[in-house]
């Protein structure tokens, strides 16, 4: 007879050390194109776009938000006791 078991199977460490490695090099890159900026081999000169919407800070504050709010729930959830009546004596 086959138990259920009682938590779900931890992330491997290999996952972590990847994903972490791909985060700080996404970081990195988006560091070094936001500091270099253009590249000055485009020989026409462009009028910069009109600011259309509400930019760049606005939308790393909401970013942010939800991130936390989403984290916030899934972190709760975790730490929720299971009430599932199959674990009833």
């Amino acid at each position: 007879m086959d138990l259920p078991r009682s938590r779900p199977p931890t992330t491997p460490r290999w996952l972590w050390i990847l994903s972490l490695s791909i985060g700080a090099a996404c970081a990195i890159a988006f560091i070094v194109a936001a500091v270099r900026g253009s590249d000055g081999a485009s020989t026409e000169s462009t009028a910069a776009p009109a600011a259309a919407g509400s930019g760049f800070p606005t939308g790393l504050i909401l970013g942010v938000g939800v991130g936390i709010v989403i984290g916030y729930f899934v972190g709760r959830r975790a730490q929720a006791p299971d009430h599932s009546s199959r674990k009833m004596p």
